[in-house]
């Protein structure tokens, strides 16, 4: 063989020699006495992390928002391509693109100095564990949404970077939550199965997007702090995913039988954008824009999809219920007054302007 093709080979063997031996030796911690965390993910398998953490790549929206407001953005390198190019805050657009969600790039991920990378567990998950493992990248796989696992989440995630005022700010958090959710809760818990209201909801605006089944993360939640029972669990009550494709003639059939309160399109685009893509997913289901159904009903689009999941997910909770039940004593809560407690207590500066668009 030539010497020269030799001594690429021979130099192609030392660069990935290199790259293992940097990701099995570079953690991205300071770790000197060999501390670790177990973190359970949101499918029960558990993940051992070296602590404390101190540089990592996110492809979770949820995780990053959570980091944010527990003071450890600064210790974000890396975020995904969506996030980097549709930042909903600031210094994500700062960070280093890592690649898609699903398939971070490993190389990218270890040039920044992180070896973690923390993606979402169940939706949108990160698709290549094996090969990043291989490449000595710890995956943290955490939802960070979802009313009943996002709180220990979020104490999860403190607990990688072993920082006190993190510790204490989850804990803030947890309590600011769970005062929400019991005044929410105790209020429906009051309302008859006769004063229960429907809804319906899509995963989108298109006409391919499709609808929350019962078993769906936010039709619990909309079921069991909101009071409000999702129809589609009715109209196909064998769907055991948390999505399903249903036709239009069911909807329209369990309408005119039974009536529906509302309907909601989610989706995370510009405020002033709403009415024209409810009049096109109208226009692409012709037999629900036929039924007039659409005039009368509440048909609301979420203009911030984060706020019927993640961490600000009792925004939701406390305008729908307000919207359905605005007689309910709910002990004063409204969704600015919430956003202004979450504000102060968290260092952050959300609006709840333009949250949701009221067609009609």
């Amino acid at each position: 063989m030539d010497k020269k093709y030799i001594a690429i080979i021979a130099v192609m063997i030392l660069v990935v020699a290199g790259v293992a031996t940097y990701a099995l030796t570079n953690n991205g911690s300071s770790n000197t006495n060999g501390d670790t965390v177990t973190i359970t993910q949101n499918d029960g398998t558990t993940v051992t992390v070296a602590t404390p953490v101190t540089s990592v790549c996110v492809v979770n929206t949820n995780a990053a928002e959570f980091l944010s407001i527990l003071g450890l953005s600064d210790k974000v390198v890396g975020v995904s391509s969506t996030m980097k190019t549709q930042a909903t805050e600031a210094w994500w657009a700062e960070r280093t693109d890592i690649g898609s969600y699903n398939t971070p790039n490993a190389e990218t991920i270890l040039s920044t100095g992180a070896t973690v990378v923390i993606g979402q567990c169940t939706s949108m998950a990160i698709t290549n564990v094996d090969a990043l493992t291989a490449m000595g990248i710890t995956v943290i796989l955490l939802d960070c949404y979802g009313y009943e696992t996002q709180v220990s989440d979020l104490k999860q995630l403190a607990s990688l970077f072993k920082d006190s005022n993190a510790t204490a700010i989850a804990n803030s958090y947890e309590s600011f939550f769970d005062n929400i959710v019991d005044t929410l809760k105790s209020a429906t818990s009051t309302l008859t199965a006769d004063e229960k209201k429907t809804f319906i909801s899509t995963m989108g605006t298109k006409a391919s997007s499709k609808y929350y089944t019962g078993n769906a993360e936010l039709s619990k939640m909309l079921g069991e702090i909101c009071g409000l029972e999702n129809a589609i669990a009715k109209i196909d009550s064998s769907a055991t995913s948390s999505s399903a494709s249903i036709s239009e003639g069911p909807i329209v059939e369990y309408y005119a039988n039974n009536g529906i309160n509302l309907f909601i399109l989610r989706n995370s685009t510009a405020y002033d954008q709403a009415e024209s893509e409810i009049n096109t997913f109208l226009s692409e289901h012709n037999v629900i824009k036929n039924s007039n159904m659409f005039n009368n009903m509440d048909v609301i689009k979420t203009v911030d999809s984060k706020v019927l999941s993640g961490p600000r997910c009792f925004v939701g909770m406390i305008y729908f219920i307000t919207l359905m039940y605005p007689d309910l004593d709910i002990d004063g809560l409204t969704v600015e007054s919430a956003i202004s407690d979450y504000n102060s207590t968290f260092g952050t500066s959300w609006t709840s302007e333009e949250l949701f668009y009221v067609y009609n």
